[in-house]
């Protein structure tokens, strides 16, 4: 397929790039795929390596109130507030704080329980004005505070799952997500007024789920096991509200506003691949089928995949930008790919962070659950540097 002209929009941004940058940068190729813009990278757009471009800069710890050691089953969950504060949810115990732009814990917001104002299972938070939103996950029901800690309303939605993708989105509507199938698929999110009227849905464009083993646990029982390594389908929602997905053995991100359409195509070109190394496939299919009997008979080695998956997650900063977190989980110095948002690969940026499950991302900040000393759960923010060689 023949390329075409470069748009202004992207010429004129291209061109703000300084000299010096540019002798040592990429220049995208931008062709057209139906009606969709497909931008493909054969490299970095604005800087050169991670020492040159964007830096999240450690800006705060905040050692929640109370705290638990850390444990999976807390599935906390962040949400930046405008005044510089952070709420946190956590599900096991069941409880939202709010925590004030220096640190300092502030309030409890509702109470764990299945009463008026209460909640059971708090998986995500939204926030629209000076309106606190609580998605509780076992009950189905959305619940409305104020920042103060007043019970404001709540209604039910028959979603239940710890799906966390909730949020207002441009048109002031709730969008809130199903839990999608243990390999990915069937992504679906439903919007709401916030008097609970369901007015919309979409769902996410198929993607091929993640290749997973059937497990028999019970009479008429089954499960599924996502196969180690695999690549999973990923998703973030823009600013416009529109949706930018992915699956995790391919450097492609589509862009669609209804489900059925592709607004454009973001591309990078001329990547690395790493392979899993035989020795490590087999010890892990031994030592699964140890932890889960279930697994005897159908967990294979042959069902390994032979490269790690190119990435594993995607978020949407404050400004629009996708961040994509590179490689697979544990495996190495974690960084991520950033892309700006007219399609542009832009460049690496070094983190020590490495999973976007429960972040909140805000303007330049972004919040972390993270695990501090003695295992202790905390939250670390961090700032985007964005005045590396080159950035936008």
């Amino acid at each position: 397929m023949p390329s075409s002209r470069l748009p202004l929009a992207l010429l004129t941004v291209i061109g703000a790039v300084p000299a010096a940058a540019q002798v040592r940068t990429w220049t995208p190729a931008v062709d057209t795929v139906g009606t969709a813009l497909r931008v493909t990278s054969p490299g970095y757009t604005a800087w050169r390596d991670t020492t040159t471009g964007w830096i999240l800069r450690l800006e705060q710890e905040i050692d929640l109130a109370g705290s638990e050691p850390w444990s999976p089953r807390a599935q906390r969950r962040t949400l930046l507030l405008p005044d510089g504060g952070v709420a946190v949810s956590t599900v096991e115990p069941a409880k939202v704080e709010i925590y004030d732009r220096d640190g300092r814990f502030v309030r409890l917001i509702g109470r764990a329980g299945g009463g008026t104002g209460e909640y059971l299972m708090p998986s995500a938070l939204a926030i629209t004005g000076d309106t606190l939103v609580v998605n509780d996950a076992r009950q189905g029901r959305v619940l409305l505070y104020s920042l103060s800690g007043r019970f404001l309303n709540s209604f039910f939605t028959d979603i239940r799952g710890t799906d966390p993708s909730m949020a207002l989105d441009p048109r002031g509507l709730l969008r809130l997500g199903e839990a999608a199938g243990a390999a990915g698929e069937g992504k679906r999110w439903v919007y709401f007024t916030l008097r609970g009227e369901r007015r919309d849905s979409l769902e996410r464009p198929p993607l091929e789920p993640a290749p997973a083993w059937d497990l028999e646990i019970g009479p008429r029982m089954r499960s599924r096991f996502v196969i180690p390594f695999s690549p999973m389908p990923r998703e973030a929602f823009l600013p416009d509200g529109s949706l930018v997905y992915g699956r995790g053995d391919r450097w492609q991100f589509l862009v669609t506003r209804s489900g059925d359409d592709t607004l454009r195509i973001m591309e990078l070109a001329n990547t690395r691949v790493d392979s899993v190394p035989p020795a490590y496939a087999d010890t892990l299919v031994r030592d699964l089928v140890a932890s889960q009997p279930l697994l005897a008979g159908v967990a294979t080695r042959e069902a390994i995949p032979r490269i790690f998956p190119a990435w594993n997650d995607v978020a949407v900063d404050g400004r629009g930008f996708l961040w994509v977190s590179v490689g697979y989980f544990f495996r190495r110095t974690h960084y991520f790919a950033v892309f700006h948002p007219d399609g542009r690969y832009l460049g690496y940026v070094p983190s020590w962070f490495e999973r976007f499950e429960g972040t909140s991302w805000r303007e330049d900040r972004v919040a972390v659950p993270a695990v501090g000393r003695d295992r202790q759960s905390i939250v670390r923010i961090y700032r985007i540097d964005r005045r590396g060689e080159g950035s936008p």
